[in-house]
């Protein structure tokens, strides 16, 4: 009933969203282990923030020192850092928000192994994710019913990429040209069935005339015919004259 009506007791609330500690009271625990604690009060590491007022105030609610360092659902990727619903941690540098990708809160880690995100006293930093610290988690009122962790942010973020790649130079020129090519074939096609049958039809109708014009005349006249001329009959032939002997 309280997470329907409002935040619970010792979160805060900041633009429609509360955030807090699913354990304020628990020790310090591992990047991928904070994820499965929020997500037991249908909440994700702290999400959809645009100052640190909001986690100043949870910690503080939480009963911690201002200078405990926490997890925050962000992580490094290789196209920048990002909340893990795949928005951009970044703000303008009017914003508060800032990253250090180098501190003495991260000294000893490599890039790859030092993506998740913490916060401590005002900053921002990459720090090893197996490091055991303390947690924020943020929630709608009512609770989440999506939830984020470095494998969804990856695979939101390669999409994203493998878009916006198709839709840049040559693909989706080649895309265009291939689709250009395949309705210039089927239009060739069909002119050229369409050319055909106009040729048979018009000779269908040329053949028809001259059948007509041989059988259908209607029949001469009598006496129109030439007569042919009627030569006299050879004369007899004559008896041999008699001889004397």
């Amino acid at each position: 009933i309280e997470a329907v009506h409002g935040c619970p007791s010792w979160w805060v609330s900041y633009n429609n969203k509360c955030f807090g500690s699913a354990r304020p009271d628990a020790s310090g625990t591992t990047f991928n282990t904070a994820l499965g604690a929020c997500r037991q009060v249908r909440a994700n590491l702290a999400l959809s923030f645009d100052s640190s007022s909001a986690l100043k105030s949870a910690i503080s609610s939480s009963g911690w020192s201002s200078l405990t360092k926490v997890w925050l659902g962000a992580a490094d990727s290789s196209s920048g850092v990002y909340f893990l619903d795949a928005n951009k941690f970044l703000v303008s540098s009017s914003g508060s928000l800032k990253f250090y990708s180098s501190s003495s809160s991260s000294s000893g880690c490599s890039t790859g192994s030092c993506r998740c995100v913490i916060y401590r006293f005002n900053s921002y930093y990459r720090e090893n994710c197996w490091k055991d610290l303390r947690y924020l988690c943020s929630s709608s009122i009512g609770g989440e019913s999506e939830f984020h962790n470095l494998t969804t942010l990856d695979r939101t973020l390669s999409s994203k990429k493998s878009s916006s790649s198709f839709f840049s130079f040559p693909y989706w020129s080649i895309g265009l040209i291939i689709g250009g090519l395949t309705v210039l074939a089927v239009f060739g096609t069909r002119m050229a069935f369409y050319h055909r049958a106009v040729a048979a039809q018009r000779r269908r109708e040329t053949a028809g005339t001259g059948a007509g014009t041989r059988s259908d005349l209607p029949p001469a006249p009598p006496g129109s015919y030439p007569v042919q001329q009627q030569h006299p009959p050879p004369p007899p032939l004559q008896q041999p004259a008699a001889y004397d002997n």
